[in-house]
């Protein structure tokens, strides 16, 4: 039995585009734009592949720990049970000498502007719960695009709304690669 569900991608680029996930005796098969969507917002190569990576032969299933030396790409599986118990001795033994303040989370999924799976709030959200941390300003994988935004569209509050594009007399993307840096999931097809 087929069943089509309604999700949004969330590939961190910003777009969130509408897709369905086509869903078959419990597999994900294949994810199409969904047709009650804006004509404009449509779905880039990354959303509607995401069921390949989702069941992608070299895909991390299970918790390794690291056994060469560090960058030499050596590690052995460990059971989620021992993973998390390492990752507990060693966050308090580093709260413990250092201080919470030494405890920096930094990292990401690439999943991180979904209202259901946000791992940035899941994440600010443990570690305050833990006693709290030092928080980085910005991030290390967009930081730039965010600071220069503002000054190529417009502020966060003002922005650019690109069903007004319409009305530009002139577009110019100057080392601008639309397709695949995605502002949004309108932004390639207004443009086009």
């Amino acid at each position: 039995m087929t069943s089509r569900l309604p999700v949004s991608c969330n590939k961190d680029c910003g777009g969130g585009c509408p897709l369905l996930a086509h869903v078959e005796n419990g597999r994900l098969v294949k994810i199409t734009n969904n047709p009650l969507k804006n004509p404009y917002m449509v779905g880039c190569v990354r959303g509607l592949q995401m069921h390949r990576a989702v069941y992608a032969p070299d895909r991390i299933r299970r918790p390794l720990l690291r056994t060469g030396e560090r960058g030499s790409g050596v590690f052995r599986e460990i059971g989620w049970k021992d993973a998390l118990d390492l990752i507990a001795d060693r966050m308090a033994e580093t709260r413990e000498r250092k201080g919470q303040g030494s405890i920096l989370p930094l990292g990401g999924s690439g999943a991180c502007v979904g209202a259901v799976h946000n791992t940035a709030l899941l994440k600010e959200r443990f570690f305050r719960l833990l006693g709290g941390y030092t928080e980085a300003t910005g991030n290390y994988s967009e930081q730039a695009i965010e600071f220069t935004s503002a000054y190529l569209f417009g502020g966060a509050h003002t922005g650019l709304d690109p069903g007004t594009l319409q009305y530009a007399g002139l577009i110019i993307l100057w080392g601008a690669n639309i397709v695949d840096n995605r502002f949004g999931c309108e932004m390639e097809s207004r443009i086009r």
